[in-house]
């Protein structure tokens, strides 16, 4: 008997798989179901949406945790499955969803000039406007930009959760804020 509370991700499922002991996959549930969760959450704007993706996605998982060939870590290969989860959700709903509300998480500190809250109220604005536009983008070119700028994740760090090249995520990211600023530019 293992503790498991002490196993590695890679060492829980390795003791999964040989011992055929699936009770053991609640651990690695309860490591995981909050974040899943949240991304879901952050994707698709919607508690209910998010809590039915995130059990689909942890089952499908489960299910398929023999197919994890630690080539990536899990939570990588975990991240992968819920972002082509939460991308077929998209497909299947054939409707714009609401994806950035808050995302765009700027900080509005006091400036300590005598204009300071008409340029506040001016920086606020500004906002609104980008997080219309953020509602309007392809889910693909959203769900680009949540990853680099909401979660903060590397061109590398990307390339390797879309198993797509650098260079492929480069040039999508660079499409994606070169769309964000003509649509910018034409609505205001």
């Amino acid at each position: 008997m293992i503790d498991i509370k002490k196993c590695t991700d890679q060492e829980l499922i390795d003791y999964i798989l040989k011992s055929g002991d699936t009770n053991h996959f609640g651990e690695l549930y309860d490591r995981y179901s909050n974040k899943v969760y949240r991304k879901c959450y952050a994707m698709v704007q919607s508690e209910a949406d998010a809590e039915d993706l995130t059990q689909s996605i942890l089952i499908k998982t489960m299910l398929n945790l023999s197919k994890f060939k630690g080539k990536s870590s899990f939570s990588t290969w975990l991240y992968r499955i819920t972002y082509n989860a939460c991308l077929d959700h998209f497909r299947l709903k054939k409707k714009t969803r609401k994806i950035f509300t808050d995302e765009v998480n700027v900080e509005i500190k006091d400036v300590e000039q005598e204009d300071g809250i008409e340029e506040k109220q001016n920086l606020e604005i500004e906002l609104a406007r980008l997080r219309e536009i953020f509602k309007e983008l392809v889910d693909t070119d959203r769900i680009l930009l949540i990853m680099k700028y909401q979660d903060k994740l590397t061109v590398p760090e990307i390339s390797e959760q879309l198993d797509i090249s650098v260079s492929a995520v480069k040039m999508r990211l660079h499409r994606a804020r070169k769309r964000v600023l003509t649509t910018y530019k034409q609505k205001y």
